[in-house]
């Protein structure tokens, strides 16, 4: 363990994040994040720091994925309450009426 299991960390939870993500699970970012705390202790551990910056990296890139995907949903569901009001009142805002024009008999 001269690592401290920090790489074992890494690589497990990035694989866990990975399958999360090819699912389309949102918790994948989360399994990102702690994978990426993993290798940047072992980065640390190791010395390298372009491996510490390049997974302080992709640890932001996770969260912002994250916070990203959360946004989504949240505007997801916005439109489903508007959709669900205007349904209930009978008026679609998507429907635009067309001009009405009198006829006038020549």
């Amino acid at each position: 363990m001269k690592f401290k299991g920090a790489d074992w960390v890494g690589m497990i939870f990035g694989l866990i994040s990975t399958y999360y993500l090819a699912k389309g699970k949102r918790t994948g970012f989360a399994f990102g994040v702690v994978g990426g705390l993993g290798w940047v202790t072992f980065g640390v551990l190791t010395g390298s720091i372009a491996g510490v910056l390049a997974n302080l990296c992709f640890i932001g890139f996770n969260c912002h994925g994250y916070l990203r995907w959360k946004r989504k949903q949240e505007e997801k569901q916005e439109e489903k309450q508007e959709e669900k009001i205007t349904s209930q009142n009978g008026h679609d805002p998507e429907i635009r009426r067309q001009p009405q024009h009198d006829a006038k008999p020549t």
